[in-house]
């Protein structure tokens, strides 16, 4: 075999090794997401129909959910955006509207997270919150 076929073979390996790690880097960029979040229920109650993403999950007092099948989270300084959205068996929702503002809210689609959800209540009446787990 001569000098000049090895070389364009060279160059043809060289190339199609590029163009591969081209797409495998394209897909890790854009289309692969590792996203799981821990929640803790500090609250003293049970929640029901707690709504991370498009699901709803259930939490005993006490216990801690895994969510790893959720694609994203908006999330605002740190925490979930908003309040944890949730029902509580025998208690009542406070539903006075709390204003949030919108700046700095980011669609996080990658990381590992661990948050506590605590809780607010004043007679029968209880707000549920976002905290960093401790």
């Amino acid at each position: 075999m001569n000098e000049k076929s090895k070389q364009g073979r060279n160059y043809k390996v060289v190339g199609l090794l590029t163009i591969i790690a081209s797409f495998v880097a394209i897909y890790f960029i854009f289309f692969f997401h590792s996203f799981e979040m821990i929640v803790f229920n500090k609250t003293n109650y049970d929640i029901d129909s707690l709504a991370i993403g498009n699901k709803f999950f259930h939490i005993n007092k006490g216990d801690s959910l895994i969510v790893d099948n959720c694609k994203s989270i908006s999330m605002q300084s740190g925490l979930p955006f908003g309040l944890p959205k949730a029902k509580i068996k025998g208690l009542i929702k406070d539903t006075f509207p709390i204003f949030l503002c919108g700046t700095g809210v980011k669609e996080i689609k990658n990381g590992n997270y661990q948050f506590d959800i605590t809780i607010s209540k004043d007679n029968n009446l209880f707000r549920l919150y976002w905290q960093r787990h401790k």
